[in-house]
């Protein structure tokens, strides 16, 4: 069996929609000042699409719409190049980046971790193959998972925003709702595994062990993964992924034939921030203010005095 850290090949999708999804919080911070790096990047925003162009790029990550989205790097297929855009989020810098190949030599063992508390179940399956001996499924199917997912480093960033009362950071990104029905996950796992027969074994437990939900497609519970995207606030870098989705209703416009997941779910990665500080009024608004209420003061006594 391949190593599960060592196998990158690259891939996305795209994706246009038909109705709004916002998970922006209440009272939250969008992106100032936005610059991208480069011209390797498409910006969807329904029916249209657009490469390279920044005015059509910033307005989607800044228009509440988490379904108008920008994907980076969009014409690497090797995972080579690092594509993104830069901005201010209540006056500290960020940096929001593909991911590439090299990245998962940082990250992809805590990935691996991540996952496997995600789905214990699932990453701990064996299965006894005549000839072949026992089997982690599970761990294969991770390595598929793995491998698929460092060819998409070129995330859909769909917003990026920090709520003005918790100083939480929120980016949005869009995937496959059900991360089995993803059109590299059977190619791969085949490869993982050394044939298309173990790779269908493999599926099958899987889909038996996330256990049977009718309101699903295909009748068994999704099993969700996004995206990962490279995310640098202040000094500090991150990698951003999520392991839980929301459906969005829609499919990319240019999904291959017999692909029905691409971009069927809406991720968000979350960050701990500090709230930020409340500005101080200038000298002058002071006593402007202090004026007005000397006036409001002033008023009330001559009504009581009436």
């Amino acid at each position: 069996m391949s190593g599960l850290l060592n196998k990158f090949v690259v891939g996305a999708s795209v994706i246009v929609g038909m109705s709004a999804i916002s998970v922006a919080p209440a009272f939250a911070a969008n992106l100032t000042n936005v610059k991208f790096d480069g011209t390797d990047y498409r910006t969807y925003n329904y029916n249209t699409i657009t490469n390279g162009v920044e005015a059509d790029a910033i307005s989607a990550l800044m228009d509440g719409d988490s379904l108008t989205n920008v994907e980076l790097a969009a014409n690497d297929e090797m995972g080579m190049s690092r594509v993104g855009f830069s901005g201010m989020l209540n006056g500290v810098n960020v940096k929001v980046e593909s991911v590439t190949a090299a990245d998962w030599n940082i990250f992809g063992g805590q990935w691996l971790n991540d996952f496997s508390n995600a789905y214990s179940d699932v990453y701990n399956a064996t299965v006894s193959i005549p000839l072949i001996g026992s089997i982690n499924i599970g761990q294969a199917v991770a390595g598929a998972i793995q491998g698929g997912l460092a060819r998409s480093g070129d995330a859909n960033i769909g917003s990026f925003v920090q709520d003005d009362v918790t100083g939480e950071y929120q980016l949005s990104m869009v995937g496959h709702y059900n991360v089995l029905n993803a059109p590299y996950v059977m190619p791969m796992l085949t490869e993982e595994l050394g044939g298309e027969s173990l790779a269908n074994t493999a599926m099958g437990m899987v889909n038996n062990l996330l256990g049977v939900n009718l309101e699903e497609p295909g009748g068994f519970n999704p099993l969700q993964v996004s995206e990962v995207a490279k995310v640098t606030i202040g000094d500090e870098v991150h990698y951003a992924y999520s392991f839980g989705a929301t459906q969005t209703g829609i499919l990319a416009a240019d999904a291959a034939p017999g692909d029905t997941s691409s971009h069927t779910g809406l991720y968000t990665w979350t960050l701990e921030g500090q709230p930020p500080v409340a500005a101080v009024p200038e000298p002058s608004t002071m006593l402007g203010l202090m004026a007005v209420g000397g006036l409001f003061a002033a008023a009330k006594r001559n009504a009581k005095k009436a």
